[in-house]
């Protein structure tokens, strides 16, 4: 019963711990657009388009003094956004990355804040 319990305890420690670390991600332009604001940087946030399929918005920010800059786009699916991922594999903000239903690029801070 002891290795039965402390075997569930382990496991609720890892799915809240998963929730946690998945859960840092804004769901939304606009509370993107915020969190990159109250970290000090200056954002331009623009509305979906025709571009791509599952386009829902996306947002470049940019803080001059400390050299840091990044853009992401949020899509309406991962599957949206792998998709889109695996055509634009290089941007001038660097190397794409998708987390979820975001597509970003940018320098290492901006992409901390980001995430954070």
């Amino acid at each position: 019963m002891k290795k039965f319990l402390r075997t569930l305890c382990i496991a609720l420690v890892a799915i809240v711990t998963g929730v946690a670390i998945t859960a840092c991600k804004p769901g939304s332009i606009e509370k993107a657009e915020a969190k990159m604001e109250k970290a000090g940087y200056t954002v331009l946030a623009y509305d979906a388009s025709d571009d791509a399929e599952g386009f829902v918005g996306g947002f470049i920010a940019m803080d001059i003094s400390a050299g840091e800059s990044m853009c992401a786009i949020l899509f309406e699916s991962k599957e949206d956004a792998e998709k889109y991922a695996e055509l634009n594999t290089k941007t001038e903000y660097g190397e794409v990355k998708v987390e979820g239903k975001w597509v970003f690029a940018g320098s290492e801070g901006a992409i901390k804040a980001f995430k954070k």
